[in-house]
């Protein structure tokens, strides 16, 4: 998935309150959610810093752009667990892919005369 679309789906998702998925059926196909597992009542907007946390931590600080191993800058997912007790969860759901390669195979017939 695409870091600016990652970070695109961030900014929305911590504007409300509920675990969300961003563009089913296709290659930016990505599941976010903010919980915080020793209050079950709290949610995305009750998690500080939230949108910052998702962008620089969650998103940036791992799947680098690697010049060699990730030149797109692609992000495979990621979760973690604030000092609050808070975990920022991003989860691509689609097969992520860094090259695209073709076959092709020719024939070849000759004639004599």
């Amino acid at each position: 998935m695409s870091r600016d679309q990652a970070v695109t789906n961030a900014q929305d998702f911590c504007k409300q309150n509920n675990k969300v998925t961003y563009s089913q059926g296709s290659v930016n196909e990505l599941k976010m959610s903010i919980t915080k597992p020793q209050d079950d009542k709290k949610g995305p907007t009750d998690a500080p810093e939230r949108v910052g946390r998702f962008t620089n931590i969650v998103i940036d600080a791992c799947d680098g752009n690697y010049p060699v191993n990730n030149p797109h800058d692609y992000k495979f997912g990621s979760t973690y667990t604030s000092p609050d007790g808070c975990e920022y969860t991003m989860q691509p759901l689609s097969k992520q892919v860094n090259e695209v390669s073709y076959g092709v195979a020719y024939k070849y017939s000759t004639t004599d005369y």
